[in-house]
Order: structure tokens, then sequence, then C-alpha cells
């Protein structure tokens, strides 16, 4: 089950006259936003003026963008350690996005500082926050960990927050477990009314999920 890259609504941060992030404009990091979405980003700039937004320690996002850029190495050179620091102190600021990469991390068997029970704990206050993509990630943890029928419920109870929210994985997740009965009572007809909406936003699994239940009819 994947989860979707985290989209960052940006807050306003000021910096010192002749910084970096004059160059992108006044509003910085919603300038920063902008500039990230060009076909072509200038990220040595949108780095240079994030680094000066960071030491100001005047925004979590500033950390969590920033974060994103080392861990890429885009703009500047990869840096994977220092990438995870300035993620852990988004988190630490209570930047909801932050603590769903962070849960991510700490969810990937592959790093040195795989840590379960850090990635449920992380992903299960961004869920509580109403952010969808932490409901999501949430659920599919609990779905991927449990094997008791309890835990496997509230994954989907995790799945159904996130779909009613339009989170389209979590959408098509639902559908399966309604559509088997997995952790809910089977249902077919709702089952297929959420693979339906998945395949809405172009999730082929769902597409073709939705393709067989109008084969039942």
């Amino acid at each position: 089950v994947s989860v979707a890259l985290v989209v960052l609504a940006l807050a306003t941060c000021g910096t010192s006259a002749g910084s970096p992030c004059d160059v992108l404009g006044v509003n910085h990091l919603k300038a920063v936003e902008a500039e990230l979405r060009e076909s072509t980003p200038d990220y040595a700039t949108v780095v240079l003026c994030l680094e000066e937004l960071v030491a100001n320690e005047r925004s979590p996002e500033a950390d969590l963008y920033l974060s994103v850029l080392l861990a890429e190495g885009k703009g500047t050179s990869a840096d994977a350690p220092g990438a995870l620091e300035l993620l852990k102190r988004a988190a630490q600021k209570v930047e909801v996005r932050a603590k769903v990469n962070l849960a991510i991390h700490y969810a990937d068997p592959t790093k040195g500082d795989h840590d379960e029970g850090k990635a449920l704990s992380l992903a299960r206050e961004a869920a509580m926050a109403g952010l969808a993509e932490a409901q999501h990630l949430l659920g599919a943890m609990l779905w991927k960990n449990g094997r008791a029928d309890p835990t496997k419920q509230e994954a989907v109870a995790w799945f159904r927050k996130a779909a009613l929210q339009g989170f389209p994985a979590s959408q098509y997740n639902l559908g399966v477990a309604l559509y088997y009965g997995y952790g809910t009572e089977k249902d077919t007809a709702e089952a297929c009314k959420w693979f339906r909406a998945a395949a809405g936003a172009g999730m082929i699994d769902a597409v073709v999920a939705s393709r067989e239940c109008e084969g039942r009819r």
C-alpha cells in the first residue's frame, strides 16, 4: 500500500533584507512552494532561502521542506542524516506532515534506525489530527502488522476516515475490506461504490475492481 507524497501548506516567514529569499518573493515560503511547482525549479536558490529560514527557527514548514531537498539531493549535496535531523525537529514542533514523513522513515526496514513502534506512534498522532495521508498510513501499518480481528477492524476504520476525505488509496483499500469482509461486515455494494470512487482518481487496481463489479450486475 503506497502513501502519496505529502503536499505542504506553507506559512509566511520573514528574513533579513538582501537574503536569498528575496529572489523568490516577499511571502517567502509560499514563493518557495510556487518555485518548486515550476517545470525547472531553481533548487539552489530555494535551498539557500530555506537554510536561512531554518537558521531563524521561525517555521517548522521550512525544516520539513529542506529535509526533503536534502534527502533527494536537489539544489545541494544529498545529506540523509541532515535531512533526518530536520525532519525530527519539524515533528517536535508539531508539524503534522513531518510526523507522517518521519513515520514512513521509521517504518522502512532498510533504515538503520527502523522502529515500528515509533512509526505507529507518529502515524497515530498525525492521524488523530485529521490528516488523510496519516489516516491512510496508520491504516496500512495496522493492516500489515495485525493478525487479530480487532487490529484489522481498526485499520478499516482509519481507511474509512481517509476515504471519506477523498484519499484514493484508502477508498480502494476500504473497498477490498468490504468486498471480502476483512475487518468489517461484507458488503459488496458498498465495496463497489468505493472502488468506483478510487477508479475515478485513476487507480488502476480500482479500475479493474470496478469493472468486476459491473460484471456482477
